[in-house]
């Protein structure tokens, strides 16, 4: 994995939209399951190797997209909130 080979101190995450099928501009057919599965993979790799990240949207500025990213967001807010409290039971 790239973070592992070039360690860095920060990660900016670019987390455009408009891979999502239907955009004109991209022709790439990614659905909005597929884009929420990215965002938890970057944000994992990040998280498994103490990197702190900073997400930040951009392209893909279809109405439609507008759901994908606000469910993207929620998951990932349940899914830091879950890893943080899990690893505070731990540390007890």
């Amino acid at each position: 994995m790239l973070m592992v080979e070039f360690q860095p101190e920060f990660v900016i995450y670019n987390a455009g939209t408009d891979i999502m099928k239907g955009d004109p501009l991209s022709g790439l057919n990614i659905t909005e399951n597929g884009v929420i599965a990215r965002d938890e993979l970057v944000f994992q790799s990040a998280l498994d190797l103490n990197i702190p990240i900073c997400m930040v949207l951009s392209g893909g500025y279809q109405k439609i997209n507008a759901h994908c990213i606000a469910a993207s967001i929620q998951n990932l807010t349940k899914y830091l909130n879950t890893k943080s409290s899990n690893e505070l039971l731990s540390k007890k």
